[in-house]
């Protein structure tokens, strides 16, 4: 081996000088290359990198400046060469004459070519920018002894090569994740000023399907509009289809996909939407968008089995534009409902003055005050606050796909919904229409009330307030669905007097006592005496109800008439108390 002109702890600290200096892996390679030719026994050299799934090694840097002739191979069956051997061991692999040896049929073909004897295959330790492995390959054209193998410095060599590759690639991907998120930043600011300026969430929504590559959907629920995207079947669904879909069959699907499907979860799951005539079954994954803690809309993005997860930072850009572009409609939303709210809340109170007030404000709702028109009541007792606002805002699309004059608002905890009816026969198909909306939206079937035809402004607070015993009494039998006064006899007449000293003080007489015997003592004597009512004053039917034995049954019966004097064989006495006890569950109950 010559005598190299530096020692080797200097040449190897100017190699690394070098390398580092280098601005990208080829430049590395092709330094490493020729510093291993200059500095050792060796005369050529060259970098392989590993193509495992083709079964092939190819050059990717090569040293051999006195080469004249055809070009050389730079694709290498791995079966014949000794790259491999070199990466399962992780040592090097020496060939001490390759135009003898029959181990590497591939090597002893070319060796002879190429007039090369020696070889050395070490592994570099470290990939290319695609993640293949590489290893290192050094030739001289003598039988060289392990003397002047020298693989020591041609180790020290190739880490330095591998560290300062590894350098420039961290390098490379931090300043793509700088650039990444650089241009991430700008296209946010672009697209929130775009969402500041435009008041169109289609336009929005186009520039929102920019960030991903599967199909989205937009679903903004204050504003009652859902803007589709590409079709996420395609093969079966073409995009004209997904649209007509998305505007009809499967539009109940997709609201409640807006609204439940998925809480957020960062993973795709399956979704069943009815597209009319045909069942489409696709992966979707919903992102809430919310306004104050109010859902007021959901991005939707559709997939194929097995696709990963949406980039966590493109589902935040989406979100946070979205959100800004749904703030208007959910503001418009809060207004039309308070003032609706503030509106009809006065008009069933009674009282006013100053009708004219009055007619105009609801003149700008766009309602005729002197129209003729219905009032229907919706029970939202068991609601919350959230619900009922959502189902008020599906009542009002309702009522905008269809001809009749409609206006909808909360008031004592119900859903007011006024109806035009100038011709005063019959049901309003509308109604019909709102119930089934309200039923799919609970998911069971309301208590609803459907009051009688108000002529005047004065008329609607009477109206209103038989609808809310209505609705009472609906709660107290256990009856749902549309209902009126002729649904309940007499009841609606009697309870309109529920406020009076009489209608109290009879319910005092009749089941006051009981009443408070229950409170302070915790008993179910008023329970039992209205189920055994119920049952006709049979023992078994009752017993079973309540699911006690005969004997409880009897002992509390017994009980009941020790404590209270009550003698259930008297007709009078069974009306009596029955009607006492109905009363006493509407508003009627003494303190």
């Amino acid at each position: 081996m010559p005598v190299m002109e530096l020692p080797a702890a200097r040449t190897l600290r100017r190699m690394a000088e070098t390398l580092n200096a280098c601005p990208d892996p080829a430049g590395i390679l092709s330094q490493l290359v020729e510093a291993i030719c200059r500095n050792t026994g060796w005369t050529t050299a060259g970098v392989m990198c590993i193509e495992e799934n083709d079964g092939v090694a190819l050059v990717i840097a090569r040293y051999n400046p006195n080469r004249i002739g055809p070009p050389l191979n730079d694709r290498w069956t791995l079966a014949t060469s000794p790259t491999r051997m070199a990466l399962i061991h992780n040592a090097p692999v020496l060939i001490p004459d390759a135009q003898t040896d029959d181990d590497f049929p591939g090597y002893r073909d070319e060796a002879r070519e190429r007039d090369y004897r020696s070889v050395a295959v070490l592994p570099l330790g470290c990939c290319d920018g695609h993640g293949r492995q590489m290893v290192l390959s050094v030739q001289s054209p003598r039988v060289m002894t392990p003397a002047d193998y020298d693989l020591s410095f041609i180790e020290a060599l190739a880490g330095l090569a591998a560290i300062a590759l590894e350098k420039l690639y961290r390098l490379e991907e931090e300043q793509a994740v700088t650039f990444r998120a650089q241009a991430a930043r700008i296209r946010r600011e672009e697209m929130l000023r775009n969402a500041l300026a435009e008041d169109s969430l289609s336009l929005i929504a186009g520039e929102v399907a920019t960030l991903f590559d599967c199909p989205v959907l937009i679903v903004d629920l204050d504003g009652s509009e859902i803007v589709p995207g590409r079709s996420p079947d395609p093969e079966t669904l073409s995009d004209a289809d997904w649209a007509r879909a998305v505007a009809g069959p499967a539009r109940r699907d997709i609201l409640r996909l807006a609204r439940h499907g998925g809480c957020g979860a960062p993973r795709f799951s399956e979704a069943v939407l009815d597209c009319g005539g045909r069942r489409l079954v696709v992966p979707a994954q919903r992102v809430a968008i919310e306004v104050d803690g109010h859902l007021t809309g959901a991005l939707i993005l559709f997939g194929a089995p097995g696709t990963p997860a949406p980039d966590a930072e493109e589902v935040e850009t989406a979100r946070m534009v979205l959100g800004v572009q749904m703030l208007r409609s959910h503001v418009r939303f809060r207004n039309a409902t308070e003032t609706s709210g503030e509106l009809y809340a006065e008009i069933v109170a009674g009282g006013c003055r100053d009708l004219r007030a009055l007619g105009g404000r609801m003149r700008r709702l766009g309602m005729n005050p002197d129209a003729p028109a219905r009032l229907i009541a919706i029970d939202l007792t068991d609601e919350n606050a959230e619900m009922a606002t959502d189902l008020l805002n599906v009542l009002r699309r309702a009522m905008g796909r269809q001809p009749e004059p409609a206006c909808a608002a909360l008031v004592d905890g119900m859903i007011l919904c006024h109806i035009e009816d100038p011709a005063g026969a019959g049901e309003p198909p509308l109604i019909r229409r709102l119930i089934d909306e309200t039923q799919w939206f609970l998911g069971r079937r309301p208590v609803a009330v459907s009051g009688r035809i108000c002529t005047a402004l004065t008329d609607y607070a009477a109206v209103w307030a038989e609808c809310r015993r209505i609705a009472a009494l609906a709660r107290q039998f256990g009856r749902e669905g549309l209902l009126s006064a002729r649904d309940f006899g007499p009841y609606p007449m009697l309870l309109a007097a529920a406020g009076t000293g009489e209608v109290r003080e009879f319910v005092e007489i009749s089941v006051g006592a009981i009443l408070r015997h229950d409170r302070s003592h915790g008993t179910q004597y008023l329970a039992t005496l209205a189920s055994f009512l119920d049952q006709g004053c049979r023992h078994q039917a009752c017993a079973d109800a309540l699911g006690l034995h005969v004997t409880t049954l009897r002992y509390r019966l017994a009980r009941l008439s020790d404590l209270f004097g009550i003698d259930l064989s008297v007709p009078e006495a069974r009306f009596s108390l029955g009607l006492a006890i109905r009363l006493s569950g509407v508003g009627a109950a003494p303190a």
